[in-house]
């Protein structure tokens, strides 16, 4: 055989080992869903509505630092924040427990 040829047979079957490769490597993928389900929208959502809330709830108190709020104002709405906050951290809690129990449990 010539040095060309077995040039030519490295060449073709590297060619042929990254196509396999290709077609191949979903099969060894985990089983990690590429788009997210449900629950992971679920959670993004708490995380931003968490977000949203304790910035608002910052912000409230710079404003009433700042003397823009008043007393009265300040209170309310910083109890309507606070209770908001903790429906969102109560839902948080459930869906841990949720995920939780989808976990295998250790022998």
């Amino acid at each position: 055989m010539s040095l060309l040829q077995l040039i030519f047979i490295a060449v073709t079957f590297l060619l042929a080992l990254v196509a396999s490769w290709g077609l191949l490597m979903p099969f060894f993928r985990s089983e990690e869903p590429l788009l997210a389900g449900d629950s992971e929208v679920q959670l993004l959502d708490l995380v931003q509505r968490r977000e949203r809330l304790l910035q608002a709830l910052e912000d409230l108190e710079h404003e009433h630092s700042l003397g823009k709020v008043s007393a009265e104002a300040y209170e309310q709405t910083k109890a309507e924040l606070t209770r908001e906050t903790a429906e969102c951290l109560a839902a948080f809690d459930r869906m841990g427990e949720e995920r939780a129990d989808e976990l295998p449990s250790r022998p």
